[in-house]
Parts: C-alpha cells; sequence; structure tokens
C-alpha cells in the first residue's frame, strides 16, 4: 500500500502517504470493529476471530481455483474415456498422467460403466 492513502469516510488519513504503516486511527478503528465482533459471543477472542478470517479466505480461494479448473476443464475438448484411462487416473490420481490432463476428460465410456469402473 505504499504511496496509497487509505481515508475514513470523514477524510482522515489512516495510511499515510508514501508510508505501508498505518495510523494510530487505523490501529485503534480496527479494534473496535474486531471487539464488535467478539462480543457477538460468536468468538472468545481477536485471535480467534482472526483465524476464522483466515480460514474462510482460504476456503473461498480453494473454491475459486477448482471453479477456474472446472471452467478449464468444460472449455476442452471433449472425449470418452476408456477403461485404461480410469486405471491411470486410479492408480495415478486424478490430474496427474497424460490421460488426465485439462480439458481431456468428460464422459466415461459406456464399456467402462459395463464393468463396473468409477
Amino acid at each position: 500500500m505504499k504511496g496509497r492513502r487509505l481515508e475514513q469516510a470523514g477524510g482522515q488519513v489512516l495510511i499515510r502517504k508514501g508510508s505501508s504503516q498505518p495510523t494510530n486511527r487505523l490501529v485503534h478503528l480496527l479494534e473496535q470493529y474486531v471487539d464488535g465482533q467478539i462480543s457477538t459471543d460468536r468468538h472468545r477472542s481477536a485471535s480467534e476471530y482472526v483465524r476464522e478470517l483466515n480460514r474462510a479466505d482460504e476456503k473461498r480461494k480453494a473454491e475459486e481455483q477448482l471453479e477456474a479448473k472446472l471452467l478449464e476443464g468444460l472449455s476442452g475438448a471433449e472425449r470418452e474415456r476408456t477403461p485404461a484411462d480410469w486405471s491411470t487416473i486410479r492408480k495415478d490420481g486424478p490430474g496427474q498422467g497424460s490421460s488426465a490432463k485439462a480439458g481431456a476428460c468428460c464422459r466415461r465410456s459406456t464399456s467402462a460403466r459395463q464393468d463396473g469402473a468409477t
């Protein structure tokens, strides 16, 4: 945030220009906000609240990455999977090996369904 100004609605400078250090006012506002969140009895401490925020952020990022990979796979060429493909996937895991490249998947072959392969 170097070189930026973060201002409160009242026009107070919360981060000084040319500095990445928050002003005492920003620290005070953050403390008040976190204390308010703790007082809802959902969190026992500021540390617990921050950990929950971190977990939620990590979950959101993982969901975004999953969605991007799903969209990438959906935009790829569709082809039938063979029993050999499914054996390789089971052995190497999803996303490994030449048969599981992004966009190389979509439908199970009829013979794989009849063999009971999943």
